[in-house]
């Protein structure tokens, strides 16, 4: 009990000291992922000692590797960056099951293992972050997003999308509440989802693609544009991020480049592990 206790406090503060470097900086610290991996393997090895029960580091194994799985792969699709991928992996293994200790206070929906509903509330949450903060910069700059917004081909998009909605708002027709409800629903999601698409791109284009000095460069960067020298490619814009050679590098030809900054994403994992650990199952309730 009171491992699942250390482990929580840990996890939940060592969250928001990360959420406030990736709000500050654009980056999170090795040593916050590090260290908290460090401390819950740790605390959960000695717990097993005092127990004599070695079975209780399975689960936390499996879904460590499992965390790592996906964070290596929405590391290498250009998701997520390192300190998001770093960072999910100790999520996994601290709350490989929901917390006994918790069951006295909340009594939230657990219908389905509790790392699986993290990563639901996760996919929810985060995508709803997402939306809200390129909301957010397309205000801060809404001369470049509207100037970016109106170059977007949206006339083949809306086409589709209105036969769709004229489809499932048909089908509603065949169905009786809540279904038909459902149906309208989704015709609504189908209707706003080109403009969302459009609107997310031009807000990547606009307000996430600066021109930096090189000596600003950190560990990690995006590029966005191909590096040449005297007309040979040195660096490729799908680079998964700068290393500290290829930094020292680009300083011995350029002065500036361009960089995508990503969206401050720790806070999304901050708010989903509160809401799974209060809630559980938030958005899938059966």
């Amino acid at each position: 009990m009171y491992t699942e206790f250390l482990l929580i406090i840990t996890a939940v503060i060592w969250l928001i000291f990360a959420s406030i470097t990736d709000i500050k900086s654009r980056e999170v610290p090795d040593w916050i992922s590090f260290s908290l991996i460090i401390i819950s393997i740790s605390l959960l090895l000695i717990n097993s000692v005092n127990q004599n029960n070695f079975k209780l580091l399975i689960a936390p194994l499996i879904y460590g590797l499992i965390f790592t799985a996906i964070s290596f792969v929405m590391y290498y699709t250009k998701q997520w960056g390192g300190g998001d991928t770093k960072l999910l992996i100790p999520l996994g293994i601290i709350f490989s099951s929901y917390p006994e200790i918790l069951s006295n206070y909340f009594t939230p929906i657990l219908n389905l293992p509790f790392p699986v509903i993290i990563l639901i509330n996760l996919l929810v949450i985060g995508t709803i972050y997402s939306l809200l903060y390129a909301f957010y910069l397309a205000v801060k700059n809404k001369n470049i997003f509207l100037k970016e917004f109106r170059k977007q081909q949206l006339k083949k998009a809306k086409i589709i999308s209105i036969i769709l909605v004229v489809v499932l708002i048909i089908l509603s027709t065949q169905f009786e509440y809540p279904r038909n409800m459902l149906m309208i629903f989704l015709s609504i999601i189908v209707l706003v989802t080109p403009f969302l698409i459009s609107a997310v791109k031009s807000v990547e284009k606009s307000c996430m693609i600066q021109k930096v000095s090189v000596n600003n460069l950190t560990e990690g960067d995006w590029i966005a544009e191909n590096i040449y020298h005297n007309n040979k490619l040195i660096l490729n814009k799908h680079n998964l991020g700068l290393t500290k050679k290829q930094i020292t590098m680009i300083k011995k030809y350029k002065k500036e480049i361009l960089v995508k900054t990503g969206i401050p994403f720790v806070p999304s994992f901050l708010v989903t592990i509160i809401i799974s650990l209060i809630f559980g199952n938030l958005f899938i309730p059966f």
